[in-house]
């Protein structure tokens, strides 16, 4: 088998994998995998180590070849979460979410908008070391979802985190990719955490390329989010943000991208 054109038209948020053999290392680690994603299909990804799901998550992004046969995914940004958040320390949430985004005060609207949504509209100003793990987290995911993305790929994000806040934050990230409609491909080891989450399962056997795929019949979608600590809304935190960002001086004459705080 060849490779083929790795895009689908504008506006299309479906992924499409057809007879793909991935390789790595001489082992053949998966054998003629098809299947078909819409938006807001979480495809949930197991199976033991050295079986190929990062191997997959990065054939899916495009940055490795060690596959035959077809890989479509939208002709659009996609985003990661990783396990880890890789948040730059000396910047704070704000800044963090805005490393992607393109200059202006509509991306500094953006961004906070974001932080909102994970439940850090009050901590926008704060740095990775005065956060915890969750918080960075949290931070990590609003920085992927700002970006607008049609293709978002999970990579065990919440392993490092106790067993409680780990639940409740894949239950946050299932809500939001639900609500933005997001095609998602979640790897994860933990078959139960999938199970929550996942619309589909597709469970890696590894050599010689074995692999089965379900439907998630239990799958619902969490509709809240739920919010790491009490916020203080005595005034909106967008403008607040705003108006911060005017005192230090960044915002004049687009000075906040020019003055070096984000490159």
């Amino acid at each position: 088998m060849t490779r083929e054109p790795t895009s689908l038209a504008s506006g299309g948020a479906s992924l499409h994998l057809l007879h793909v053999d991935v390789y790595r290392r001489g082992l053949h680690l998966i054998d003629d995998l098809t299947f078909d994603l819409a938006p807001g299909d979480i495809l949930g990804v197991s199976g033991p180590s050295g079986c190929g799901k990062t191997t997959l998550l990065r054939i899916i992004a495009g940055t490795s070849s060690d596959y035959t046969g077809t890989v479509l995914r939208p002709d659009a940004d996609l985003a990661c979460v990783f396990q880890e958040p890789r948040l730059l320390p000396w910047r704070n949430a704000l800044d963090n979410v805005l490393l992607p985004l393109p200059p202006g005060p509509q991306s500094i609207a953006q961004a906070m908008g974001w932080l909102e949504r994970v439940g850090l509209g009050d901590a926008y100003d704060l740095y990775p070391a005065q956060m915890s793990g969750g918080m960075r987290q949290r931070v990590a995911i609003a920085r992927a979802l700002a970006t607008k993305p049609q293709l978002l790929l999970v990579d065990e994000p919440f392993s490092a985190l106790d067993a409680a806040l780990s639940e409740r934050l894949r239950k946050d990230l299932a809500t939001l990719i639900a609500q933005t409609e997001l095609t998602c491909v979640w790897v994860s080891h933990d078959r139960t955490e999938l199970t929550e989450v996942a619309t589909r399962q597709l469970l890696l056997s590894g050599p010689p390329g074995g692999w089965q795929l379900t439907e998630n019949e239990d799958q619902h979608v969490h509709q809240e989010i739920t919010t790491p600590r009490a916020t203080r809304r005595t005034h909106s935190v967008r403008t607040r943000a705003l108006r911060l960002l005017r005192k230090r001086g960044d915002l004049r004459e687009g000075n906040y991208y020019r003055s070096g705080k984000l490159g």
